[in-house]
């Protein structure tokens, strides 16, 4: 993938696409791999990434993998486009394949935008140091 692809999204929609494939993304089977690629890029905190890799249950990776993603939504939506220049890497979306079908669907448009309205009618905010969408109702 070219350094620059995700550079014709806008923040707003890799924002959206993040909120909606979180749980997605939480299932990948033996996230080690993907989370030393967050920990690489300073998006997951140390002490987190080694309580993760501790954990024994596929489901308590899967709960915590979720929790770090819904934390980085929330607490550094401006890092989400990092995010996704990290995950697309070729050596992340070859080791999980689920990640190149998010790629995919990503860069090809192919899903539904926030509460059903296009991007050209949402607007993104900040508001506080905090990122937002700002959703217009289209024309009548």
């Amino acid at each position: 993938m070219e350094p620059s692809s995700l550079d014709f999204r806008p923040d707003d929609e890799l924002l959206w696409f993040f909120h909606n494939k979180k749980t997605e993304i939480s299932c990948i089977n033996q996230p080690h791999i993907f989370l030393n690629q967050l920990r690489d890029y300073d998006l997951v905190q140390e002490d987190v990434y080694k309580k993760v890799n501790r954990m024994k249950s596929q489901q308590q990776r899967e709960r915590m993998l979720y929790q770090i993603l819904d934390r980085l939504e929330t607490d550094q939506p401006n890092r989400i486009r990092t995010f996704w220049k990290c995950v697309f890497k070729p050596h992340i979306l070859q080791r999980y394949p689920e990640l190149s079908s998010l790629k995919d669907s990503l860069m090809e448009g192919q899903y539904e935008p926030s509460l059903g309205l296009p991007p050209e009618h949402r607007q993104s905010v900040l508001c506080g140091g905090a990122l937002g969408t700002v959703l217009t109702q289209p024309a009548l």
